[in-house]
């Protein structure tokens, strides 16, 4: 099983995102850094100005990246270079997922979500509603996400509208979810 991870080593060669990968990062000074191993190859990848704080795969050549400098960057798994930056947060990205082919959700600390073209680098949505920062995401079915926050409250949003069909509040900060159909159905 191929592992993939994000650290500050300065190794390089060419490899493909595995399948199955495990994404962590290391929260240090020179955390912008982000490299992915599989294995004997690895590949270092520069360019954001700051902390790492989210990796998705987004196809077998490209890796999204979210971080604390406010953008979102695509690469170029085999080249290790930067395809696009997508700017459009006013503050760090802590949370990305695959919504489908061409499209990539992010929340942030600014509060909001978005939803974005990834051929095009474009904002296609803003999801208002949070008053703290975006912790997590999942991608509920075609026309729903969920979000958690640290203003302890899950929403779930309409895709089409944009707007928050439920708010279900809790007792501490939500910084991650789960997917569990039955209970959210």
């Amino acid at each position: 099983m191929d592992n993939t991870s994000i650290n500050k080593n300065n190794e390089s060669s060419n490899s493909q995102v595995p399948e199955q990968s495990n994404i962590s990062h290391n929260n240090k000074e020179l955390d912008n850094i982000i490299k992915v191993d599989t294995f004997i190859k690895s590949k270092t990848m520069l360019g954001h100005t700051d902390s790492v704080y989210c990796l998705i795969k987004f196809d077998d050549k490209t890796i999204i990246s979210g971080s604390d400098d406010s953008s979102i960057k695509t690469w170029d798994v085999d080249s290790g270079l930067s395809l696009k930056t997508f700017q459009g947060h006013t503050h760090y990205v802590w949370c990305l997922i695959k919504f489908n082919e061409t499209t990539i959700v992010s929340g942030s600390n600014d509060k909001s979500i978005k939803m974005w073209n990834v051929d095009k680098g474009e904002c296609i949505k803003t999801f208002l509603g949070h008053t703290n920062t975006v912790r997590s995401l999942i991608k509920l079915n075609e026309s729903t996400i969920v979000s958690g926050s640290e203003d302890c409250s899950i929403k779930m949003w309409k895709v089409d509208s944009g707007e928050c069909s439920k708010t279900i509040k809790n007792n501490t900060e939500v910084w991650s979810l789960l997917k569990l159909m039955q209970l959210l159905s």
